[in-house]
Order: C-alpha cells, then sequence, then structure tokens
C-alpha cells in the first residue's frame, strides 16, 4: 500500500492530502478544475522538502519517483518519429557493433507487444500522421508498457473513441491484475464510479470527501453532494416506498401471468422514482441468452432497445451499473436513436443464478440516492419472485398442461393417418408401409417433444428451439446422411413446440423418402438445418444436395398431404410462410414472428 501525505506542505495550492492506495487497486481523483490537477500532479513530483512521501504501507520503504509514470492529459509525443520510436524512445534496439537502430528487431519486438494493446498504425508510421484519438492511445499505452509501481493518469479518455477507451479500460484492469497501483485524476465522475476501487474529491487543494466505489454506486447523490455545483430533488417519501413495495407484494400473491405481474411491477417503479421508461430482460442462464424483453414506458412509446451484449455484460455485474450521456459510447448501447440521457440497471438473481436484467430510463441526467438505490434491488427481488413464481407454477400444472397436449397432439395424429386413410386401404405393400411408417416418425417426434418439456428448467412456459431441432435430427434413424447443424438459440412457448415437431418431422422425412431417389450410391448426402433471429423474425432453413424438387411444383397447387400439413401450421400457428426453391437440391426457408411464438 503506498502512502500519498502532503499535510505537511506549506503552500496554498495543495494541503491536508493523505490518502492510501494498495495493489491492485484504483483511487479516482475527481479534480474539476484542470490546473488543480495538474497542480496535484505536481506536488506528486517536487523535489523539494514539501514534497509528498510516498510509502509502502506502514513500513519506511519509500516508493521511488522513477517507480512513478505520469500520464498528463494531452499527449506528450515527437510528431516526426515513428510510433515504434515514440513507443521505446530510450529503450529502442540497437545494433552492437554500429549502435544504429535495429529495425528488424523494433519491428519484431513492437508487432509482439502490439497484439495486446492494439495500437493503429504500421511500427513505421510517423506520430504526425495519427489522429488525437489515436496519438493519446498511443502515449497511454507506452507508459504502461514501462510497467511501474504506480501510474498516475489524467484525463486519460479525453480525445479517446469508444474502441480505444475500452482497450483504455481492459489496460488499466490489467495493470492493476498484475499488482499495479493506478492514481485516475478526473473531472468526470461517471468515470469513477466505473473504474475505481475508493474515490477521493478534492476541491480547492483540499480533499472534501472519501468513500468506496460500492457506496458511490448505491448512493451517487451522496458522491454528487462532495462535488461543487451539483443540485438534485428531494429524496423519495418513505411512505410512497412502502406503498409500492407492498403493491408489489400484492402482484406477487395474485393469479397473473408473469408478463402483467412485471408491467405492473414497472408501473409502479415509475410511480415512485419517476422514471420514464423499464425494460426487464429475462436471460436463459444455461445459454446466456436473451429470452425476452418487457418493456414499460411512461409516455406510451416504444422504447429504445439496449443491444445484446450490453444486457449480458451489465447483467453479469453483481451491483448497480449507471451511465448517462456524457460516458463513451452511451449511444452505440441501444439498437436504435435514443433521446434518453440516463439508464440504470440492476441484476435479476434467483438463488445466485442469473435470470435477467432491469434498465430505467430517464429524460435527464439523474442520479439516484441510496434509498432509490434500495428500492431498485428491492424491485429487483420482487421480478425474481415473480420469475420464480411462474416457473414453480409451470412445473405444478405440468401434468394438467400435458393432458391438454396430448390430446392435442393425438388429434394431430388421428389427422395424418386419416389423410393416409386411402393410401393404406387402397396402396401397394410398399405404399402402405410407407404410410405407417410416416406415422410412427410422427408420434416418435411428439414424444420426444414430450420429453423434452418434462424436463423444461423454464417450467414448461419456454423451450429452445435449437435443442428441439437437434432432439429431432438425433433422432431420425439414417445413417446415410450427414446434417450440418448451425442453429442460434431462439426461445419459443412450449405451446408451438409440437406444432414445429409435426413440420420439421414431415420436412425431414421428405428428404429421407424423396431428395436422393435415382442417386448414385457412393454420393455423399449432406442436409444443412440453419436457426437464426433475422430482426425480429425466427428463420429456419433446411437444405439438401439431392435432385430438388420438380420443376412444375406449385405450393398452392399441390396435392401433397404433407405440404399441406406444413402449410397450414406454419401460416396459421406459427403467422409466418414457408418458401420451397431449387438451389443444388431442395431448400425449404420458413419465416416466422418470434413476437407471435414466443406468446
Amino acid at each position: 500500500m503506498a502512502n500519498i501525505d502532503l499535510s505537511n506542505r506549506n503552500d496554498d495550492n495543495m494541503s491536508n492530502i493523505d490518502f492510501s492506495i494498495k495493489a491492485k487497486e484504483v483511487q479516482a481523483v475527481i479534480i474539476k478544475s484542470n490546473d488543480e490537477q495538474l497542480n496535484f500532479i505536481k506536488s506528486t513530483l517536487d523535489k523539494n522538502e514539501d514534497s509528498p512521501i510516498l510509502k509502502m504501507g506502514d513500513s519506511d520503504e519509500i516508493i521511488d519517483k522513477n517507480d512513478i509514470e505520469i500520464i498528463y492529459k494531452d499527449p506528450i509525443l515527437f510528431d516526426n518519429m515513428s510510433i515504434a520510436e515514440n513507443f521505446y524512445f530510450d529503450d529502442l534496439p540497437r545494433k552492437k557493433l554500429s549502435n544504429i537502430i535495429d529495425w528488424k528487431k523494433v519491428k519484431r519486438n513492437f508487432e509482439s507487444v502490439n497484439k495486446f494493446y492494439g495500437i493503429d498504425g504500421n511500427y513505421k508510421t510517423k506520430v504526425r500522421d495519427l489522429s488525437l484519438g489515436n496519438k493519446k492511445f498511443l502515449y497511454i499505452c507506452k507508459h504502461f508498457y514501462k510497467n511501474p509501481k504506480i501510474i498516475i493518469i489524467q484525463e486519460p479518455m479525453d480525445y479517446l473513441s469508444l474502441e480505444n477507451s475500452t482497450k483504455v479500460t481492459k489496460i488499466i484492469q490489467n495493470f492493476i491484475n498484475n499488482g499495479g497501483m493506478v492514481i485516475y485524476i478526473t473531472k468526470q465522475w461517471e468515470e469513477a464510479l466505473v473504474i475505481s476501487n475508493y474515490i477521493t474529491i478534492m476541491s480547492k487543494g483540499k480533499i472534501s470527501g472519501k468513500m468506496s466505489s460500492k457506496e458511490a454506486k448505491s448512493n451517487p447523490r451522496k458522491l454528487l453532494s462532495l462535488i461543487e455545483g451539483y443540485q438534485y430533488k428531494e429524496d423519495l417519501d418513505s411512505d410512497d416506498v412502502l406503498s409500492a413495495i407492498f403493491k408489489s407484494s400484492e402482484y406477487l400473491t395474485s393469479e397473473y401471468e408473469l408478463r402483467d405481474i412485471l408491467k405492473f411491477l414497472s408501473m409502479e417503479l415509475s410511480e415512485v422514482m419517476d422514471i420514464d421508461g423499464c425494460l426487464i430482460s429475462l436471460i436463459d442462464s444455461q445459454t446466456n441468452t436473451i429470452i425476452d424483453n418487457y418493456a414499460y414506458s411512461k409516455s406510451h412509446v416504444d422504447l429504445p432497445l439496449l443491444k445484446d451484449e450490453y444486457i449480458l455484460d451489465r447483467a453479469a455485474q453483481d451491483d448497480i451499473s449507471y451511465f448517462n450521456i456524457r460516458d463513451i459510447g452511451f449511444e452505440s448501447m441501444f439498437n436504435d436513436a435514443v433521446d434518453f440521457k440516463t439508464i440504470i440497471s440492476v441484476p435479476i438473481v434467483i438463488r445466485t443464478q442469473l435470470s435477467g436484467l432491469i434498465s430505467i430510463y430517464f429524460k435527464c441526467i439523474y442520479t439516484q440516492t441510496q434509498k432509490e438505490s434500495m428500492y431498485l434491488l428491492t424491485f429487483a427481488r420482487h421480478a425474481a419472485i415473480a420469475i420464480e413464481g411462474t416457473r414453480l407454477l409451470g412445473q405444478s400444472a405440468l401434468l394438467e398442461e400435458s393432458h391438454h397436449r396430448i390430446k392435442n397432439n393425438l388429434q394431430s395424429i388421428i389427422t395424418l393417418i386419416l389423410t393416409q386413410k386411402d393410401i393404406i386401404e387402397n396402396g401397394n405393400k410398399e405404399q402402405v408401409n410407407d404410410a405407417f411408417l410416416k406415422v410412427i416418425s410422427l408420434i416418435k417426434s411428439i414424444a420426444s417433444i414430450h420429453d423434452l418439456l418434462s424436463k423444461n428448467e423454464h417450467g414448461g412456459s419456454i423451450i429452445n428451439l435449437k435443442v428441439i431441432l437437434e432432439t429431432l435430427i438425433h433422432s431420425i434413424e439414417n445413417n446415410d446422411i450427414q446434417f450440418n447443424m448451425h442453429l442460434d438459440d431462439v426461445f419459443i412457448s412450449y405451446s408451438k413446440a409440437t406444432s414445429v415437431a409435426i413440420v420439421v418431422n414431415e420436412l425431414l422425412t421428405n428428404v429421407i423418402k424423396h431428395a436422393y431417389k435415382n442417386i448414385p450410391k457412393n454420393y455423399i448426402k449432406i442436409v444443412e438445418v440453419n436457426l437464426t433471429m433475422f430482426d425480429d423474425d425466427i428463420v429456419l432453413i433446411i437444405k439438401d444436395n439431392g435432385t430438388g424438387i420438380p420443376e412444375d411444383f406449385n405450393l398452392k397447387t399441390t396435392k401433397s398431404s404433407g405440404i399441406k400439413i406444413i402449410k397450414g401450421i406454419v401460416n396459421n400457428d406459427f403467422q409466418g410462410n414457408v418458401y420451397f426453391t431449387v438451389d443444388n437440391g431442395t431448400m425449404v426457408k420458413i419465416i416466422a414472428s418470434h413476437k407471435w411464438m414466443i406468446s
């Protein structure tokens, strides 16, 4: 641990400065004035008797000034030199006899190091040809490369692009993970919340407050109260909070569907915290995939959805996350353009298992109080209870619901048998055998779906379509066909699962039966099955490399009972469309609305 002590200084610029920083820590120092920031840095470097003493913990070991690297806000580089010359500067590899620069070694060394840093440009690129943001990034990287004990860095994110600011965050994290210490000087308190372990607030050469970043995240208004120039509305009314909590509890014991409960909870949250919007994202913990989003807007406008990567990253945190429009990359967190200026997120956890993320939107730069943070966490627990309750209800009601499923599925089997009736009564032995095999295949497919649903961890409410397809394909008793599967995690309602099984079973049966007629014996039979999301639609493609459908095939006039079943289910049950095309074989594409399939 390093102790920085300026309490004995006699000048007016700095006084009573005393704080500690441990190895593997980032200590943020919030100083609003650029001149004061420079005075603070200068004070740590002065060689006079009033200069600060940096010691390792309580020992007498003094940290040498040579073990400290200073990174200023404006990059200090030599424009006429190359990237590599600036990066190594006093440590450029040279040839032994001539003492000239060994450019081969420079190139080899720099390219090896740059695999980690990702500096933009060739090692011989002149620094004058770089943008200001790329100069700043190079400047930061060269100091971290020296690997000192302490780095003092001033406004590191200024001038940087989103990509480079993300890289700098990772560089700092790697540095402290390896035992380094960082004093992070900034006027941007939002940056301090994200990256630091502890925060010190300074004004007019004096410390006005200290707090851990964890405390600041739960009560950012306490942090702002220590920074000059911030004002905000009164604290939450305790009666309003208690009333909202009691109402939320009532919803949890009601018989409402999950979507309705989450809507009611969002409305209560909106009233208490006066939010402009709320997004609740449900996550499948096994596949780390977003199942669904529930959005509520006070003004009844469509909320811009957060990008999946942001949702999954924030949900993986164990604390409240805060971002506003002053953060680099704020707008890039959304799928669409936004007119919101603040977003606060809190994870939903059930029995230590991640289940989702709650994100609240504000059209102003907003900071929550500690009481509001506590209410947000309570709200997240209520959402978790609602989700868990739905799963448990699904499990307890699974047997009863199975009776309905079995009844409907038996009806589907009866319908298929009736469509094969003429063949069974009037067909030859081969035709009758094919008809029975078709019915048996359907029964097997439906049985496999029932087995999946009975084991479904989501309580019978939703199921992963990827798992359904894998199960159906693996159940096919045919060793001649090679299946190549490219399947994304796509969740659908359990009520659609059997219909999917019927459609896919029919398509695969057709492939096995018809696609490879009159094909040479040693021909390699390949069937590709692709499942993906495109915008808000589910896209399923099954493509074989067989002989292809006849040229006169017409989906509207076909007499094939199987094709009619597929078309009917896709159009009616999926609210989608099915397309048959010839592409070095037959390609069947099914497009269905995900919103419909998960409802």
